[in-house]
Order: structure tokens, then C-alpha cells, then sequence
């Protein structure tokens, strides 16, 4: 009977893609008069609240401002409208794959009724994680005829024709088929070895 064993090198890696929040820009526009003339909104003590326009192509934004709050959020095109009450100092920007801008602090003093425009940048980060090396290699075991019992280290784990990954290191196996003698042996997987045959 004879058996041909085929080892096939392999290694493992793993790429992922992650986002991070940050902001561009933020400023003040005293000739928008979305906050005080077009679209005003009130804050909980009856002030017209200031307006940031949170310029992004995303979506799924959360925002927080600490004790003072947010007054009111909306989606619009490409942007968000936030609105916030005056002498806010920092606000929290969260989303469910981006991350979290915590706090940003805001670069100038924030006043009612007032528009400001903050550009968020979105950018992607590639991380590259690999696994601990742990070579392994594909071991394949014909035999004609086919459908010989295979035993791996006394162990066992299929018949003729077989592949399965292994870990590199030194196997014993063993081969039976009725009416045949069985064939056992040693072999070693390592990353220098291709292919192996045993007759």
C-alpha cells in the first residue's frame, strides 16, 4: 500500500479597519442667522439657545453636554444641528462604531442665539493585529485504495483521503485497512517541508 503525505505551509493574520472622531474646526458665524431668525429653539430657561452645526457624512451621533445638557439634536443634510444652551463649555460626541470624542472643549465662549460650525473628521485607522506565531501546515493522507483508518498520535481522526490543519511539530500516525498490513511511521511538519511521502 502506499500513502503520500502533503504538507501545506500556512500562517494566519488578521487585518482591522477602525474610525476615530475628531474635530477639524470649529467657528463662530455671526452672518448665519439659522439660531436667531430662521430656526430658533428655546433652551429650559427660556433663552434662544446657540446652534452648533456638526458638519459629518455619518450618522448614529450621540450628543451630551455635561450638567447643562442638550437642548435639541436633528439630523439634516450632511450635518447635524445641535442646539445647546449659551456658556456651555464642552460637549461629548458619541457613535456606536467610531468611538468617543469625550469633552472637547469648545475654543471660544459660547453665546445665545449664535451659530458656530464644527467640521468632524472621520478618518479611518488600519490596524494590523497578528496572531502569536503558531505555524502550522496542512497535512493531506491519500491511499490507494482509499478509505484506510488514519490514527494520529494513537488517536483516532478520519480515513483516506484526509487533510486537516496541524500545528508544526513531530506526529506519529498509523494506517489501517482490512486485508492490508497497516503502515505506521513519524513525520515531522515544519515550514521548510512541502510535500512527504511514505511508501
Amino acid at each position: 500500500m502506499r500513502f503520500i503525505l502533503s504538507f501545506v505551509f500556512g500562517f494566519i493574520s488578521l487585518i482591522s479597519f477602525s474610525q476615530t472622531i475628531s474635530v477639524l474646526s470649529f467657528e463662530r458665524k455671526d452672518n448665519d442667522l439659522d439660531a436667531r431668525v430662521y430656526a430658533p429653539v428655546k433652551d429650559q430657561n427660556g433663552d434662544v439657545a446657540a446652534l452648533i452645526k456638526i458638519e459629518t457624512t455619518e450618522t448614529n451621533f450621540e450628543f451630551e453636554g455635561g450638567s447643562l445638557g442638550i437642548v435639541k439634536a436633528e439630523k439634516k443634510t450632511g450635518e447635524y444641528w445641535v442646539y445647546v444652551p449659551w456658556g456651555l463649555q464642552r460637549i461629548t460626541i458619541k457613535h456606536p462604531q467610531l468611538g468617543i470624542l469625550r469633552d472637547y472643549v469648545f475654543p471660544e465662549k459660547i453665546d445665545k442665539a449664535t451659530v458656530y460650525i464644527m467640521k468632524l473628521s472621520t478618518a479611518k485607522l488600519i490596524t494590523t493585529i497578528e496572531e502569536p506565531e503558531i505555524l502550522t501546515q496542512w497535512l493531506v493522507i491519500t491511499s490507494e485504495p482509499s478509505g484506510a483508518s488514519i490514527y494520529i498520535d494513537d488517536k483516532p481522526v478520519g480515513q483516506t483521503p484526509f487533510s486537516r490543519e496541524f500545528a508544526t511539530g513531530k506526529y506519529q500516525y498509523r494506517l489501517e485497512l482490512p486485508m492490508y498490513h497497516p503502515e505506521a511511521g513519524i513525520f515531522n511538519l515544519d515550514a521548510s517541508s512541502d510535500k512527504h511521502r511514505i511508501e
